[in-house]
């Protein structure tokens, strides 16, 4: 998605898309048209970029508060759940549990 937004640009994968008529079937029978699924390709991306740093944020924060990690601890775990989204942020959230549990 984000060489589709970045690098292709909307237009040019729109193109590519159109230059192909089974491709350009397929899409359009989908997403109604090429332009159309072009443009939720970039969406999808901004959203994915944005959902990623906020759960990111998240654990970073617990991190700190939770964890009582330092901040370059924070910081990987930051930089890591961005690059890897829901995943992480489970593994993180098991430990956060864990923690809170054995402060009881």
């Amino acid at each position: 998605m984000g060489y589709a937004t970045h690098v292709v640009g909307s237009e040019e994968l729109t193109n590519v898309i159109e230059s192909s008529p089974k491709v350009e079937r397929i899409i359009s029978g989908l997403f109604w048209s090429p332009s159309a699924f072009s443009t939720l390709v970039a969406a999808a991306w901004y959203f994915t970029v944005v959902a990623h740093t906020a759960e990111a944020a998240y654990v970073a924060y617990h991190c700190r508060t939770t964890l009582k990690t330092t901040h370059a601890t924070a910081l990987k775990w930051f930089f890591l759940t961005c690059c890897t989204g829901f995943p992480v942020t489970m593994k993180a959230t098991e430990l956060f549990g864990v923690a809170s549990k054995s402060k009881r």
